[in-house]
């Protein structure tokens, strides 16, 4: 088989076109080209898109991942040869089922080729289904490992046996496996539910054993409770007879009070008529508090006009004057006061001085001129010294009276300076000032207010005589209703008495139809059998009519409840059946239980003796595809490793010729691991593979160094020549490497 050419709408790819030769293939892109997705776009359209499939571990199902990123239906074409015929498949959407449509028919002719089917397309082409395929002929670099898979064992088992090919060891031991758990899986299966049904007949048997002995004591149960019955019934016929007569003697009781009510409405009646109505006394009452309110606001609002001037404060000093008269008497007096503040030219001491100085020079003159005049007899320069002497003493003289004249002057100044302070009371001129201008303002504001009263006050007068006339129509209007009251004082009482009378009348009609009522009520709950005369009293029990009613319902309950299950228990034998069926049903059971108990301990040795011929079948498969394995991974590593070793667990290990124990492909490096998957995928193909079916490959180099790449490389160019190889790349390197070999062959 050859594919030539695949044209599709799949995931990112909207109707792209990808043409394939035979042999090798390499096809080199970069990442999000779409190299993955032409991979499971040549998948789907062998083997169709599998709608059950579902998302798990963060890996989504086909149908998902590559839906259309144009939001078209997923649709393809795939044009290739088999067996000599040029073939072109066609996939699309059927309903709401991807790529769920198919049709083969041949390129050239259009014929449609009817063993070719959307279900059997792949297994018919390449020979093997998906699962297996997909282990063997499709290398992915994130899915080299080999993984067990059903179709895969049975495969490879038919290559050493001549059983039929359809059946693997895991598909035997599973149907041994599912009959072993229908016989018993820990607490389901045949064997339990038969033990199940066993025991619960054995319980049956035992519940109808036990109901047999229940209906006995039922039984006897009934008739006491049927004597309880009888007894409490005549205890409650004794109360009712003590409860008539309490009940004909309330009767009275309310026909006697109702009779009483009756007179005194009568009298209240009586009383009442005549009189105002409640709401209209009621307004009178509203009006005559109204008019006291109104006539105590009004008291209120006039205020004695002494009282208002004994507010106003007059200074002494401005007695009697006006108030322009205290600000200018202000104003001067304070001028005054700074007259009296500026202070008196003092003495100049030149003159005490002069005077001193000349005394002394008197002095001194005088007791020299004395001692000449006795030694010159000359007497003149002694006159001359005793009168300045005399002008010394003068001068002194006027200084001292000078100065006393000015000391009686400044003490004067104080005394009239603290006679104004004294009489206004302050100490400097401004505040004597603030005292005339507050003095003027208060006089001005006691005018204003004089007049605002004598304008009060006259409204105040005539307000008074507005509501003296509105008491005279009051007293007009309460006299219409009582001709004998004569003041306000006298209609209060009345009113309140009018009122009073009102509400006993509304009292005693209310209580009347209480009575009414009350005896009402008690008629109405007497019968027939209440009004009857009572002629004999039964002996009356201890227990009340309560106790009594709680014993019979009860006894009653019991009674219904013991019929009940009687009644229960006999429908309950009914549904059990017959003991003796039972017990035959029982025996039957007992047999098919140790029936399945054999079947299970066959199948038991059957699935172990399938795991011993398993192991035997492993060990004759698996030589064959080690040493394929091997000289793939010989290939690959250029010698270094040329044993494979390979379980029936598809765990692999590998092993070179110089090293002592194998190595598991887990402990070796990325790449190394990944040549012993790729060697050990191309020996399973070669197994189960034809020669001709194409191998794809999905970056499945990407780890490989260059050497080892090129050494892969040779080997796909070796298959080539028998069959299709298609390698995806994100490398050139490939690419590069077959250029270079192409060019050394030429």
């Amino acid at each position: 088989m050859m594919i030539h050419r695949l044209f599709g709408t799949f995931g990112g790819l909207e109707k792209q076109e990808l043409r394939l030769k035979e042999g090798l293939n390499i096809l080199t892109a970069p990442n999000e080209w779409g190299k993955s997705t032409w991979t499971a776009f040549l998948l789907a359209m062998l083997y169709g898109v599998d709608t059950t499939e579902r998302e798990s571990k963060g890996v989504l199902p086909v149908k998902t991942k590559y839906k259309p990123w144009s939001g078209q239906d997923m649709a393809g074409v795939m044009e290739l040869t088999f067996q000599g015929e040029e073939i072109t498949l066609e996939r699309c959407a059927k309903g709401r089922t991807p790529m769920g449509e198919f049709r083969a028919y041949h390129t050239q002719t259009g014929k449609d080729i009817s063993y070719l089917t959307g279900d059997n397309c792949g297994l018919t082409l390449l020979g093997v289904e998906r699962s297996v395929f997909e282990r063997s002929g499709l290398i992915r670099q994130l899915g080299m490992a080999v993984t067990s898979d059903a179709n895969l064992e049975s495969r490879l088992t038919a290559l050493v046996t001549t059983g039929q090919e359809d059946m693997s060891y895991s598909v035997i031991e599973k149907k041994l496996r599912d009959l072993r758990n229908r016989a018993q899986h820990n607490k389901t299966g045949v064997i339990p539910e038969l033990e199940g049904e066993l025991y619960a007949l054995e319980n049956t048997l035992e519940e109808v054993a036990l109901l047999g002995g229940e209906n006995m004591a039922l039984q006897a149960r009934e008739q006491e409770l049927v004597q309880d019955e009888k007894s409490l019934h005549y205890a409650l016929e004794a109360i009712k007879g003590e409860q008539q007569r309490k009940k004909q003697e309330q009767l009275a009781r309310c026909q006697e009070n109702f009779q009483n009510k009756q007179a005194v409405l009568e009298i209240a009646t009586n009383t009442a008529s005549g009189l105002p109505s409640q709401g209209y006394l009621a307004e009178l009452m509203g009006k005559i508090s109204l008019h006291t309110q109104k006539q105590s606001l009004l008291d209120l609002e006039i205020e004695p006009v002494a009282q208002r001037e004994s507010a106003i404060y007059m200074p002494s000093i401005f007695h009697g004057l006006s108030g322009e008269q205290a600000w200018e008497k202000a104003q001067e007096d304070v001028r005054h006061m700074k007259q009296l503040e500026k202070p008196t030219l003092k003495q100049s001491p030149l003159l005490l001085v002069l005077g001193i100085c000349a005394v002394v020079i008197a002095l001194v003159w005088g007791g020299v001129c004395l001692g000449l005049s006795f030694m010159q007899s000359n007497i003149l320069p002694l006159v001359l010294a005793i009168v300045l002497g005399i002008l010394g003493v003068f001068s002194s003289f006027v200084y001292h009276k000078k100065r006393s004249q000015i000391a009686r002057e400044e003490e004067k100044k104080k005394e009239e300076k603290s006679a104004y302070i004294r009489g206004y009371g302050v100490d400097t001129g401004e505040e004597i000032l603030g005292m005339g201008a507050d003095y003027r303002q208060a006089l001005v504001l006691q005018e204003e207010a004089q007049s605002r009263y004598a304008q009060e006050r006259q409204g105040w007068l005539e307000k008074n005589k507005s509501l003296h006339h509105e008491k005279n129509r009051l007293m007009e209007e309460i006299q219409t209703s009582f001709p004998t009251c004569g003041n306000f004082t006298q209609a209060m009482p009345m009113i309140e008495n009018a009122i009073s009378a009102h509400y006993g009348y509304q009292m005693a009609e209310g209580e009347a139809e209480q009575a009414k009522a009350a005896l009402l009520a008690v008629s109405s709950m007497m019968t027939e059998g209440d009004m009857v005369k009572i002629t004999h009293s039964p002996k009356l029990s201890s227990l009340t009519q309560e106790d009594v009613d709680k014993k019979l319902q009860y006894t009653q309950s019991a009674i219904l409840e013991i019929h009940s299950r009687l009644h229960h228990q006999r429908g309950r034998m009914s549904a059990l059946g017959d003991p003796a069926l039972l017990a035959a049903k029982q025996e039957q059971l007992t047999d098919k239980l140790e029936a399945w108990r054999r079947q299970l301990r066959a199948v038991t040795l059957a699935m172990q003796a399938l795991s011993r011929a398993n192991q035997g079948l492993q060990t004759r498969f698996a030589p064959e595809l080690n040493t394929l394995a091997g000289e793939y991974m010989k290939h690959l590593t250029n010698g270094k490793y040329n044993n494979v070793l390979m379980d029936g667990a598809m765990q692999v290990q590998t092993r070179g010729s110089e090293d002592i124990a194998s190595h598991k492909a887990q402990h070796l490096s990325m790449g190394t691991g990944d040549q012993l998957y790729l060697a050990v995928r191309l020996g399973v193909a070669d197994m189960l593979l034809r020669d001709n079916t194409p191998l794809i490959l999905d970056d499945a180099l990407l780890s490989f160094d260059d050497e080892r790449m090129g050494l892969a490389l040779e080997l796909f160019a070796q298959r080539g020549q028998k069959q299709q190889i298609i390698l995806f790349s994100c490398h050139s390197r490939e690419e590069t490497w077959m250029a270079n070999c192409r060019e050394i062959m030429k």
